[in-house]
């Protein structure tokens, strides 16, 4: 367990240490744990909050992306601040995260798709070099790849954009 103060400073250190070196950085808040799920553990869904707010912190104060995925996987069942938090032992709630969340940290395929999402409008948003239709081409399309000679076809000189 790394103390909430030593994480905001570490995570400040490599996002730092990135931004030195012109690799872009997107911060992601941890997701909520589900306590019901995960059976007894020295882990709390609010303990994630405050780490993923710390994230969020560090994101605005150096000025790179932040993805919340705390709020953002509570809020895909329809959950609003304010209300019984989602997977919290001693919340009256009729929901649970177990099909974001397969044993409580874990998450399903639903979980990573909405992850995906949320990084792919990210990229989109704040990073839209990146985005995939704007990267360079490295390897054929797999139209252009002959199936009856693969290294050939494979390792041929691809035209990149802008080169």
């Amino acid at each position: 367990h790394v103390p909430l103060e030593r994480y905001e400073d570490n995570l400040r250190f490599l996002v730092r240490q990135a931004l030195s070196r012109k690799i872009p950085v997107i911060l992601i808040g941890p997701a909520p744990f589900d306590e019901y799920s995960a059976g007894s553990n020295d882990r709390s869904t609010m303990d994630n909050c405050a780490y993923s707010e710390t994230a969020r912190h560090v994101a605005e104060e150096i000025g790179v992306p932040f993805i919340d995925l705390w709020h953002g996987f509570l809020e895909s069942k329809g959950w609003k601040e304010g209300q019984p938090i989602i997977g919290k032992t001693g919340e009256a709630t009729d929901q649970n995260l177990r099909d974001l969340l397969t044993d409580g940290v874990h998450f399903s395929g639903k979980a990573y798709r909405l992850w995906y999402d949320f990084l792919l409008r990210t990229i989109r948003d704040k990073y839209p070099e990146l985005r995939m239709e704007n990267l360079p081409t490295v390897l054929p399309h797999i139209f252009d790849i002959d199936n009856s000679n693969l290294p050939d076809s494979l390792w041929q000189e691809v035209k990149v954009k802008g080169r």
